[in-house]
């Protein structure tokens, strides 16, 4: 239980309103927001309000009242969030620092099956509480048809190859993020099904095997793989291993839900896995090393030697269940991005990524991209050379550069892949200035592929 302001409530469900995009025309043009998985779409119980679509973003709530009565900006009240949303994830930084007036760290799926138990018998009745619409009529149908839409678009056909005894003259980066054991695909609004290992895998293939001639290809993790559904959950992500294992992954980052079944189970699972899962700025409490945690590893690719650091979010205590991981220090990332670059270079690696599980959001309606967040923060605090930041935790889209560093992150749950491509000069480092990954004409402008399945 956080407590928030009649201001900061009103700010909550505007953010939540944002999921639905409202482009001009002589009918309603509604759609969900691509950007925004549909479980950041909030729903606040005990209020009765209306998300009004005919009004500007963030201008959307009108009639927000609380026991009757119309709630005021000084208001006071006491709001049940999970851990992830009272960190600000999602979104929702209206939330961060809101404080804290119980914190029971109790799973949300162990509150589900108590529930369960307890009705025995389950009717849609109990649970149904129309305290909320939306508005105009006209918008709220285009509304319910955006979100029972789908879609579908062919895969590209590949292109050649790289050629045997050709130095590389480009690096391909494919990175995914926040997987949470979404093995199996799932409904996504207006999108259809998309996700799921099936798609994840022919998404990551393609991008493989597209790469143009004398391109070399490495795959990384954003953190988060296991945590969030029954088919992970229930055998403690052992099926999540054997499809990160399939698909030759170079090295992840630590995501904050990793932790969730205890670091016993981490650590097994992190024994299981063949890449290295990265958290170079996670000490015990009295600040020596973790044995089994590394904090960054080397892998070649076609001659080229690829240093990869990673790292943990520094608010990973106050976003997983804290006793878990009570004797750990979660330290700020920059400075030992800073220092592992450094290492990694005279180790020998002429190209070096970071791979961090912090996030952020960009804005780009009006122009030039508005972002925040803290890998942003992280990336402007890098002063030694990084050739890519690739990130996790917020489950967005992100493509753009910052302090000289081109950064991605590729929505959640398999949605999306990223890609990035580096030039390579004849040594292999990166050469030239720093380019956006370029697509070809077969795709969008952005680096995040959508994961969808064929009709």
């Amino acid at each position: 239980l956080v407590r928030i302001s009649g201001a900061a409530l009103k700010a909550y469900l505007e953010q939540s309103a944002r999921y639905f995009v409202v482009r001009p025309g002589a009918e309603p043009n509604v759609s969900t927001d691509p950007e925004i998985p549909g479980y950041n779409f909030d729903i606040v119980g005990g209020a009765e309000y209306v998300i009004d679509l005919s009004r500007p973003v963030g201008e959307r709530i009108t009639s927000l009242r609380v026991k009757g009565r119309a709630v005021q900006p000084s208001d006071s009240f006491t709001l049940a969030v999970n851990n992830y949303r009272a960190g600000g994830g999602g979104g929702y930084a209206m939330l961060r620092g809101a404080p804290v007036l119980r914190d029971t760290q109790v799973e949300i799926r162990d509150l589900l099956i108590a529930d369960v138990a307890r009705r025995k018998t389950l009717s849609s009745a109990a649970y149904t509480d129309r305290h909320w619409r939306i508005e105009p009529a006209e918008y709220a149908a285009a509304a319910y048809q955006a979100l029972h839409a789908g879609a579908r678009r062919p895969t590209p056909p590949a292109a050649p190859g790289t050629r045997a005894g050709q130095r590389p003259n480009t690096l391909r980066i494919i990175s995914i993020n926040d997987f949470h054991g979404a093995l199996e695909p799932r409904p996504d609004g207006n999108q259809g099904n998309r996700g799921g290992a099936a798609q994840v895998a022919q998404a990551i293939r393609n991008a493989q095997r597209e790469c143009a001639p004398r391109c070399v290809t490495v795959l990384l993790d954003g953190g988060d793989m296991f945590q969030g559904t029954a088919a992970s959950n229930l055998a403690f992500g052992r099926p999540v291993t054997r499809f990160y294992n399939a698909l030759d992954f170079a090295a992840g980052a630590l995501g904050n839900h990793d932790f969730d079944w205890g670091q016993d189970t981490l650590r097994a699972r992190m024994k299981d896995l063949r890449h290295a899962v990265l958290g170079a700025n996670v000490t015990f409490a009295d600040g020596k090393s973790v044995p089994w945690i590394r904090g960054d590893t080397i892998v070649e690719r076609g001659g080229v030697r690829i240093g990869i650091v990673g790292i943990a979010s520094e608010q990973t205590p106050r976003v997983t269940m804290a006793s878990n991981v009570a004797n750990l220090r979660f330290l700020p990332p920059a400075p030992v991005i800073n220092a592992h670059a450094r290492a990694l270079r005279q180790r020998g690696a002429t190209v070096v990524i970071a791979v961090a599980h912090d996030g952020g959001f960009c804005d780009n309606r009006g122009g030039a991209p508005s972002c925040n967040g803290e890998v942003f923060s992280v990336a402007q605090g890098i002063t030694e050379k990084v050739d890519a930041l690739v990130s996790g935790h917020t489950h967005s889209t992100l493509n753009t550069v910052v302090n000289g560093i081109p950064v991605v992150q590729a929505k959640s749950s398999g949605r999306a892949i990223a890609v990035l491509d580096l030039p390579l000069g004849p040594d292999g480092t990166v050469t030239g200035p720093r380019r956006r990954a370029q697509r070809g004409r077969r795709y969008h402008s952005r680096r995040s592929r959508d994961c969808r399945g064929r009709a």
